[in-house]
């Protein structure tokens, strides 16, 4: 792949994560959380790990056009489990944070970039580390290098043994920095990369080194490089390189007379190692496997443990049956908790922003053997981008993401945010049947209400129910036993007056009320 190609990649997935605006529709103790956007520049929000068992915390990304000199402030919002706000504090001005962020002593620390508040400047940004306090204001901040008129980005701050560590790509000078820094954000020590590196994350090893998910380190050179396993010492020194480009082998229809063998590593741009022990690491990713005779490719989630001599001890390919399954973006895919590995992916996501197909939300919950426990979907009533995912302290997850409904004109270039609630065994949080006298709303929407030929059925996270209209009498008018999500439910055959709408998942019963004029 040619740098330039690279650059537009890493580059373009660090800007897009710059709008949220923020709306709760749905409240109640629901299944999910939707905020609709108005317009596709607002992009997603990014879940922090839980600090108290009745509320959650997220980064909204609200800078609507980064090309304006004018910038609004992202912002961490606080929310308790029935869609009610709690609390939200400002970011400074003009700083998008990156990643997710290092909890310490009472402190947060969080990587970020600074886009000039005063004239418009699109191509120029640099990168900072932010401390803030438990209620996340923003006490100090540090820029991390001299230079003007950069395109930075910064890795994931990490802590070992007091000292703060943090990477930092230069795109104009083609540079890699990484940094050591105090508590009190003092620049203690640093060290150049000239040439195409790239970092993708930093974590702690068990021996208090620094573990670096990256490429294009020796012995790889030149872009296009494959994914490496760096190891490196609290002096800065790069210990070991070890290159992921061999992870497992597989053959097309399990014949070894195909010869479409296929040899699998990593996507460099979209991958994790978490230390799960002192001898093993695992490897998350995706890449693309040959599924048939033919020598055809479709991606694959890569599931690898190694031991700390490179050895592969197991490897767990999850696939679909026809479409490519990859994790979207590189912002807090990976959760790992209670000696289990929890991710989210997407089966249908090509790269983008928006498409115009449908996707799956897939939860995979994995041992740090490398077996799958088990894989949840939920979805493809249209397309799904999900960002990031935790555990919460119930156990359950929460899943964050863009949505798009791309068959609708009335919504066409419209994202909306979305925030999936699952229990502990992935399955989806629902309210039940809702009543007048019942506080809460339902995770479901039907417009327009009054209607007056159809009524737009939305059930999100679910692509075909059972629906059944009734009369005030609780009189059945009608029904539809494999009713598609997001389309449309003719009215024309009722009187006016007010019905009852009643939907049955797998899971659980929906209702609401409309009137149809």
């Amino acid at each position: 792949m040619a740098k330039w190609q690279v650059y537009k990649r890493v580059i373009t997935k660090t800007l897009l994560i710059i709008a949220l605006a923020v709306t709760i529709n749905n409240k109640g103790y629901s299944q999910f959380i939707v905020t609709q956007q108005p317009t596709v520049e607002d992009y997603f929000s990014v879940l922090i790990p839980q600090s108290k068992a009745n509320r959650f915390q997220f980064l909204a990304l609200r800078d609507v056009n980064q090309s304006q000199p004018t910038r609004k402030n992202h912002q961490i919002m606080t929310y308790d489990f029935s869609g009610q706000l709690l609390d939200s504090v400002n970011i400074p001005r003009g700083f998008s944070l990156v990643g997710f962020p290092l909890k310490s002593n009472g402190y947060f620390y969080w990587s970020g970039v600074y886009l000039d508040t005063l004239t418009a400047i699109g191509t120029s940004q640099d990168a900072f580390v932010l401390k803030f306090d438990s209620l996340f204001n923003c006490i100090e901040q540090k820029k991390l290098n001299n230079l003007s008129q950069t395109i930075e980005i910064p890795s994931n701050v990490i802590k070992i043994n007091n000292k703060l560590f943090v990477a930092v790509k230069n795109f104009i000078n083609n540079e890699l920095k990484f940094y050591c820094l105090d508590n009190q954000l003092n620049k203690r020590d640093s060290v150049t990369l000239s040439g195409f590196y790239n970092v993708s994350e930093l974590r702690q090893t068990f021996d208090n080194r620094v573990l670096i998910a990256g490429n294009g380190f020796p012995p790889i050179a030149g872009a296009g490089g494959g994914a490496q396993k760096i190891i490196m010492d609290t002096l800065l020194n790069i210990n070991t390189v070890f290159n992921l480009d061999s992870l497992t082998y597989v053959t097309a229809g399990g014949s070894v007379v195909t010869g479409c063998s296929s040899q699998i590593g990593v996507d460099f741009l979209y991958f994790r190692i978490i230390p799960i022990t002192s001898s093993k690491n695992f490897i998350l990713g995706h890449y693309d496997v040959v599924y048939n005779a033919t020598c055809n490719y479709r991606s694959n989630l890569v599931h690898t443990v190694i031991d700390n001599n490179n050895q592969i001890i197991k490897t767990t390919l999850i696939s679909d049956s026809i479409r490519d399954i990859k994790y979207a973006d590189n912002v807090n895919n990976v959760d790992f908790k209670n000696n289990n590995i929890y991710s989210v992916g997407s089966a249908g996501f090509s790269g983008g922003i928006l498409q115009t197909n449908n996707s799956n939300i897939l939860v995979c919950k994995s041992d740090t053997m490398g077996n799958l426990i088990w894989k949840k979907s939920y979805g493809d009533d249209m397309f799904y981008r999900p960002i990031s995912i935790i555990q919460t302290l119930d156990s359950g997850f929460l899943v964050s993401g863009l949505r798009y409904n791309y068959q609708s004109p009335a919504y066409l270039g419209i994202g909306e945010n979305f925030i999936l609630r699952l229990d502990k065994n992935g399955d989806m949080i629902s309210t039940g049947i809702k009543d007048e006298e019942n506080k809460n709303y339902n995770s479901f929407k039907f417009y327009p209400n009054p209607s007056k030929d159809f009524i737009k059925i939305d059930v999100p996270f679910v692509n075909e129910y059972e629906v059944y209209v009734y009369n005030v009498l609780g009189e059945l008018l009608m029904q539809e036993k494999k009713f598609k999500n997001l389309t449309a439910l003719n009215t024309q055959a009722l009187s006016t007056g007010t019905y009852i709408l009643k939907i049955k998942t797998k899971d659980t019963w929906l209702s609401g009320k409309f009137i149809n004029e």
